[in-house]
């Protein structure tokens, strides 16, 4: 089984992401009467909660996963599976294949009598995987992971239930989304054991369609107090509204809010922006009222405020875009550093100490001052990533014939993958021109090193964040792009490239085979890749 396990294992990313509750808020939703219906029932069911982007839906959906132990003690022995789809955090978090893999491993990691519904599927994905040679071997394979899942509703009925606790299907793949979803009905419609679904999405034709069922919860009608609950925890302690002024403010905001949450946190950041520049109470009031009351509208203000920026921010500002909105997974603010100092000009070049020169210091802050709301920081330390502040951003951005589309930010959907692999070449370059570090001045080649010599290698290779991200994820860029490896752009800056690889340079160790592989070149050099990468290890 634990084999089994290994293979499953998946690490779904949003979910630490997520915003929690404002203090006090979504209590009510252990009394609605839809929850109680699909809850109290014995029958297998699935609870859908819809609403407009940015009303707090995942919110609510994290909430539910990390207090129903506590709030229905009748779960204490239950099963719990769970997947959060995000657009913003990579392909893999909005594949299907991932989900089902994720799902999977919870239900069996929780509960080892379930192994016997993976054991047929699993012996015979150990067969497949054995009879092939280890280039040509493949995952387990998806079908028979949607098998598997269908077939826990065969589970012999006990006390204890499976909830599969699963949000932002809107995100999702669409390719074969209708199919997931008639999957978990056909789930819930088996009689053997009790099913509860959980569903979390912004309206769709795909759910509206395929789920068949009464429990719908709408989180625009039931999320006022706790949207009047969040804007009186800023508007008065933060800026000091009095009574009158609070209410009509309070009133102001709700009104407009039409129950999305985000759009009260982007009016929160104008107002104490505003309120830094020393103002009256009521000037603020009359700023509220002078800001718009659409998502669309503030998005709009926010990228005027980009736009006026220098030449150098909006360059920079847009190449954050990029990377953020079609990298494959969020990247670190260190790996957005370094992105920044890369140029990306058609003649442009790059050496270890034009690179150095340009790095940013403070990111965090220019993150913010060349992208300000539209982008977020998550985490702390080196490993904090850099998202987009929600996936309406990411559609305000590019759509093709909206106000993104028509200002110095258009980001075209054609020609960005093509863009990052011009950047993972030229980043590279000067890794492997200047890649022996000054301390290591000395005669003795790569193959001859002694432990000091390895030791700081490291140190320097820790200080390139994005090499790593390179080498795993560049074949998949060129792969979505239209002959890339075979333009003329590509061929320059790879002649380049393999031009430094010689048998005294460390790099060549590294990543050497790579290139051969990524870009079909003839092997380099003789060189012990592997004895000098276990020696690094």
């Amino acid at each position: 089984m634990a084999e089994c396990l290994n293979v499953l294992r998946f690490h779904n990313t949003r979910y630490q992401k997520i915003v929690r509750e404002h203090q006090g808020s979504l209590e009510w939703l252990w009394s609605h009467e839809k929850y109680q219906n699909w809850s109290f029932s014995d029958n297998s069911s699935i609870l859908y909660i819809m609403g407009k982007p940015g009303s707090g839906k995942s919110t609510l959906v994290k909430y539910f996963r990390e207090n129903l132990r506590d709030r229905e003690p009748l779960t204490q022995s239950a099963c719990f599976a769970s997947f959060f789809y995000s657009f913003r955090d990579g392909e893999y978090q909005t594949s299907h294949y991932s989900m089902l893999r994720s799902i999977l491993y919870d239900v069996l990691n929780q509960n080892e009598s379930f192994f016997y519904h993976f054991q047929r599927e699993f012996h015979m994905y150990q067969d497949m995987k054995d009879g092939r040679s280890e280039e040509h071997r493949t995952g387990w394979p998806y079908e028979s992971l949607k098998q598997i899942t269908l077939s826990l509703g065969d589970h012999p009925r006990t006390a204890e239930r499976s909830y599969f606790i699963i949000d932002a299907i809107d995100q999702s793949d669409e390719d074969d989304r209708r199919r997931i979803i008639e999957l978990f009905g056909e789930l819930c419609s088996k009689k053997a054991c009790i099913v509860k679904v959980f569903f979390g999405s912004r309206p769709i034709a795909t759910l509206d369609r395929y789920i068949n069922s009464p429990e719908v919860i709408w989180m625009q009608v039931m999320n006022k107090e706790d949207i009047r609950a969040f804007v009186d925890s800023f508007l008065g302690p933060n800026l000091g509204f009095s009574d009158d002024i609070l209410s009509r403010a309070t009133e102001y905001i709700i009104e407009n809010a039409h129950g999305v949450f985000l759009w009260i946190r982007l009016i929160k950041e104008e107002l104490l922006g505003y309120s830094t520049t020393g103002c009256s109470k009521g000037s603020i009031f009359r700023f509220l009222k002078r800001l718009l009351t659409e998502l669309e509208g503030l998005y709009e203000r926010m990228l005027g405020e980009l736009e006026g920026g220098s030449c150098q921010d909006i360059t920079d500002g847009i190449k954050m875009f990029r990377f953020v909105l079609f990298g494959r997974q969020p990247p670190t603010i260190l790996e957005l550093q370094h992105v920044l100092a890369i140029p990306d000009g058609p003649n442009d070049g790059v050496t270890e100490e034009s690179f150095q020169d340009d790095l940013v210091i403070c990111m965090d802050k220019r993150i913010f001052h060349c992208g300000r709301n539209f982008l977020e920081i998550k985490g702390r330390g080196d490993e904090a990533s850099v998202q987009v502040m929600h996936q309406t951003v990411r559609d305000f951005l590019l759509r093709p014939d909206g106000s993104a589309a028509a200002s110095r930010f258009k980001i075209q959907v054609n020609g960005n993958h093509t863009w990052i692999c011009t950047i993972c070449i030229r980043y590279l370059i000067p890794f492997a021109a200047y890649t022996t570090p000054k301390a290591n001045s000395t005669d003795i080649g790569p193959g001859f090193w002694e432990l000091e010599h390895f030791e700081k290698y490291v140190q320097y290779l820790e200080g390139r964040p994005l090499i790593n991200y390179r080498l795993s994820f560049l074949p998949i860029h060129m792969q979505k792009t239209n002959g890339y490896c075979a333009s003329e752009e590509c061929s320059r800056l790879v002649s380049m490239l393999v031009g430094y690889m010689a048998p005294e340079n460390p790099a060549t160790y590294l990543i050497g085979d790579w290139i051969c592989t990524v870009f079909a070149r003839a092997k380099l050099h003789e060189a012990n890749e592997d004895h000098f990468r276990d020696q690094l290890l």
